[in-house]
C-alpha cells in the first residue's frame, strides 16, 4: 500500500507537458482542407442523386407506389445534402480574425453539432428518405404474392431498415468528423484555452 502511495505522489509530482500554443496558420490550412473534402463529397452524392432518380422512373414506373417511394427517398436525401452541405460551408468560411471566447464556443458547438448526422433540423428529411426505400420496396414486394412467412420478414425488414440506418449514420459520419474535423476541434479547443487565460 505505501509503495502505490509512492508512486502515486511520484506521478502527480511530474510536470504537466504543456499543450502546443495554436496555430493560425494549421488552422487556416485544416478549414481550407475541410471545405474541400467536404465540396467533393457532397458534389459526388449530387451525381448519384441525379443518376438515380432516372432510373428510378425508368425501372420501377410499372409499380407506382415503388416510384413514388423512389422519388420521396430522392427527395428527401437531396434535401439532407444542401442542408448539410450549407452547414460544412458556414463552418470553412468561419472568420477567426479577431476570435471572442463567445465566437469560438459557438464554432465549437457548431463544429461538434456537425457530429450527429440526425441533428435537430435535419429528422425531416432522413425521414422521408426512409420512408420513400420502404415504399419503394413494398411497392416492389406487394407485385409478389409471397407467403406468411415472406411477409414477416418484410415487416421485420421495415422495422430494423430505420434502426441500421440510424446505427450506420452515426457510425460513418463519426469516423468521417474524425478525419476531416478533427483538427479543426483540436486547434479550436487550444483557441479557447488560450482566450479563457487570458481573460483570467
Amino acid at each position: 500500500m505505501a509503495r502505490f502511495e509512492e508512486l502515486q505522489q511520484l506521478w502527480q509530482a511530474q510536470p504537466q507537458r504543456p499543450l502546443p500554443p495554436f496555430d493560425p496558420r494549421g488552422f487556416g490550412n485544416a478549414l481550407r482542407r475541410f471545405g474541400r473534402i467536404q465540396n467533393t463529397i457532397n458534389l459526388a452524392k449530387t451525381a448519384l442523386l441525379l443518376i438515380l432518380l432516372p432510373r428510378f422512373v425508368l425501372k420501377l414506373h410499372n409499380s407506382p407506389l415503388a416510384m413514388y417511394g423512389g422519388m420521396l427517398a430522392t427527395a428527401g436525401a437531396a434535401i439532407y445534402l444542401i442542408l448539410d452541405w450549407r452547414n460544412q460551408v458556414l463552418i470553412s468560411r468561419l472568420d477567426f480574425s479577431e476570435p471572442s471566447i463567445e465566437f469560438v464556443r459557438g464554432a465549437l458547438a457548431r463544429l461538434r453539432n456537425h457530429k450527429n448526422p440526425f441533428r435537430h433540423g435535419f429528422w425531416l428529411p432522413s425521414v422521408l428518405a426512409v420512408i420513400g426505400v420502404e415504399l419503394m420496396y413494398l411497392g416492389l414486394f406487394l407485385r409478389h404474392h409471397l407467403p406468411a412467412a415472406g411477409w414477416a420478414l418484410v415487416v421485420v425488414f421495415f422495422v430494423a431498415f430505420p434502426l441500421a440506418v440510424y446505427r450506420l449514420g452515426l457510425k460513418v459520419r463519426a469516423k468521417r468528423f474524425r478525419y476531416e474535423g478533427g483538427e479543426i476541434e483540436e486547434q479550436l479547443s487550444r483557441l479557447q484555452r488560450e482566450l479563457e487565460d487570458r481573460s483570467e
